[in-house]
């Protein structure tokens, strides 16, 4: 299996665009990232383009920094997770972070996290 990475994006090109439109509020991740606050990557599964993520560096109350995934959008890779995860690990490792935080009401998406780190807390949350 090809490896998966991150290659640093210096815009939103079409590809992140079109990713990014179906998971969010296009316009908090365009100024989000124009604001310098989000790091935006391409996933590539060795030299095939499979997504795009946007991710930020947070600084908690204790000191500790945090990574957080604001955005992700992956193509018909089911196998990419592991792989995907483990370079956001390391590039959340590599910014100083001690942990990641990622927000999803994906239900399959939760299972396979919760597979992959079983001590990650899950926490629910909705609007009244």
């Amino acid at each position: 299996m090809a490896d998966v990475t991150l290659q640093p994006l210096i815009r939103f090109d079409n590809r992140a665009l079109a990713d990014l439109t179906e998971v969010g509020p296009i316009d908090f991740y365009l100024e989000e990232h124009s604001r310098g606050i989000g790091a935006l990557f391409a996933v590539m599964k060795g030299d095939k383009r499979s997504g795009s993520v946007l991710i930020r560096r947070e600084q908690r109350l204790n000191g500790d920094f945090e990574c957080v995934v604001v955005a992700g959008k992956v193509r018909g890779e089911t196998a990419i997770l592991d792989p995907g995860m483990s370079e956001i690990e390391r590039h959340a490792r590599n910014k100083g972070c001690k942990t990641i935080r990622l927000h999803t009401d994906r239900i399959g998406l939760i299972r396979n996290l919760l597979k992959r780190n079983p001590d990650a807390e899950t926490v629910v949350e909705w609007e009244l």
